[in-house]
């Protein structure tokens, strides 16, 4: 309780500055206290009381604890904590003493200088990084959940918890934590035996009407990292995406008024679509700790990046219990991607199109798509179409091996850190299907194609890759919603029939002024 009220005058001397003017007089200091006990909704400050835990007799009114001393502390850049523990509830309380007396059978240990990091996320947000990049740079426990592989693994991610403690000040406990149950377990484990812990909920701000928005930044990171995690990876949960979705479609919101989450001392709360240097400097400040320097932040994330797990497990959709695993399909043959590409990371693309048509007569053709904000934001050259996994099932046998050949690639070559922008590296396997030598590569363009419903760029792709159209292409843009980006395909093929080199009908070719150079990566797409 002592600690709560250290937090309340440390706020308040932020919040109202003048009502501590004469703390050191001893004036102001009752009018403070019952701000306090009204703000906690206490009207019997007897029953709150310190007690020490090596003597075990009464020390003094948690809500009498001195507000100068405080007061005094703060300005000196150290507030300190000095109650070992509280009997702060009514009975059944997560938090009440003897509750904890009763489960445990032993007397509460000292916790006052424990924290204990509970991350309230989902899957992809990037816990394990921050968690990983906050090791280094202050040598927190660490305890990650994927790690565990024993029966009953709530328990013994518990125990792990605990047994990092006396050892460490500060331990994360990496886990998703997105049900109630798992926070108020967890919390009430730690508290059996170290009761003044601090709880902090690092809360990852997973709102549902940014669902769609969250899943594909959540499903990318998935992407990225490849292979490289102890569970879900798109190789071993061919439909992960589906898994994605429900982790966050059944969160259960941080409730502080709620039994499961009262305990929770702290929230900090954390965007799931920043990027690791972000919310790692925001949890760094919000937990008061020194800030580390430009250079160690980029070290200790570039190690978290470089992390790879030594456990591996299988996750499926729970969803088809008591079926076959989503990673495998009804004839045995491993699920595939819903399609093989390669994603355009040239960040100018687009710019670049804008300034082609500057002056040009078609420029009203570029104005309306990007009036009507048809241009794609990302960009990707498809090289072999999967369809779901039931069309996987009636999918050729040139097409299945094709689409094997890249998922292969990708698997053993994906790192956890996201592809680089640097010099790619050209192919040197032959076109009859020998592994490639890199994920990145370059790819060449000498024109623009564009009709009245959809407008893209033909590429030729570096030697030793294939793709199953006849004619490779980025499309930049479609007319409205019901022109579907395939029909790229259609005019392009239509156009080469036709030898066109000007202009077709209402097709359009028009030439750069120069060979485009565009940086990619081949990657899987499951959505």
């Amino acid at each position: 309780m002592t600690t709560k009220y250290v937090e309340f005058v440390k706020r308040k001397l932020k919040e109202q500055t003048k009502l501590f003017e004469g703390f050191n007089q001893n004036h102001g200091i009752i009018k403070a206290r019952n701000m306090f006990l009204e703000e906690m909704g206490i009207d019997n400050p007897e029953r709150l009381v310190v007690r020490n835990d090596v003597e075990g007799e009464i020390v003094s009114s948690a809500a009498n604890a001195s507000s100068s001393d405080v007061l005094e502390q703060e300005q000196n850049g150290r507030v300190t904590e000095v109650a070992d523990a509280f009997d702060g509830g009514d009975e059944g309380d997560v938090d009440s003493q003897d509750a904890r007396k009763a489960r445990s059978g032993k007397k509460p240990q000292r916790g006052d200088s424990k924290t204990l990091l509970v991350p309230i996320a989902t899957i992809g947000c990037g816990k394990t990084t921050l968690a990983i990049a906050l090791t280094e740079l202050f040598g927190f426990g660490h305890v990650q959940n994927d790690n565990i592989t024993k029966k009953h693994p709530m328990k013994h991610f518990a125990d792990a918890i605990l047994t990092e403690f006396p050892d460490h000040d500060v331990v994360i406990a990496d886990k998703n934590n997105h049900f109630f149950e798992h926070r108020e377990k967890l919390v009430a484990t730690v508290r059996n035996h170290f009761p003044g812990c601090n709880v902090v909920a690092l809360d990852w701000q997973v709102d549902p009407a940014r669902e769609k928005e969250i899943l594909d930044v959540t499903a990318r990171r998935v992407i990225s990292r490849g292979e490289n995690h102890q569970s879900l990876t798109p190789g071993r949960t061919a439909e992960f995406q589906k898994i994605l979705q429900r982790f966050i479609r059944e969160r259960n919101p941080l409730d502080l008024t709620s039994r499961a989450d009262k305990g929770i001392d702290q929230v900090i709360p954390i965007d799931v679509l920043s990027d690791t240097w972000t919310n790692l400097v925001a949890v760094i400040r919000a937990l008061n700790l020194d800030m580390p320097t430009d250079e160690a932040i980029d070290a200790a994330i570039a190690s978290a990046f470089a992390y790879t797990p030594t456990v591996v497990k299988t996750v499926d959709d729970r969803s088809r219990k008591g079926k076959k695993s989503e990673s495998e399909s009804r004839d045995g043959r491993s699920a595939l991607a819903k399609y093989y590409g390669i994603r355009v990371t040239s960040p100018d693309l687009k710019d670049e199109r804008a300034r082609f048509f500057e002056g040009r007569q078609e420029r009203g053709f570029w104005d309306a798509f990007v009036k009507g904000k048809r241009i794609k934001d990302d960009f990707h050259v498809t090289l072999v179409f999967c369809g779901n996994s039931q069309e996987q099932k009636k999918l050729p046998e040139s097409r299945i091996e094709l689409a094997k050949r890249y998922q292969t690639l990708i698997t053993s070559q994906s790192s956890p850190s996201p592809p680089t922008n640097g010099s790619s590296a050209s192919a040197s396997a032959s076109a009859s299907g020998s592994e490639l030598s890199s994920l990145d590569v370059t790819l060449t363009a000498s024109s623009l194609v564009f009709s009245g419903r959809v407008m893209c760029i033909p590429v030729d792709l570096p030697y030793g890759i294939v793709s199953e159209n006849v004619r490779p292409h980025i499309t930049v843009a479609t007319k409205d919603d019901k022109v579907k980006p395939v029909e790229s395909n259609y005019v392009l093929n239509d156009l080469a029939e036709k030898s066109a080199t000007a202009s077709n009908g209402s097709i359009v070719v028009l030439p750069f002024d120069q060979l485009l150079q565009i940086r990619g990566v081949i990657k899987a797409f499951w959505y």
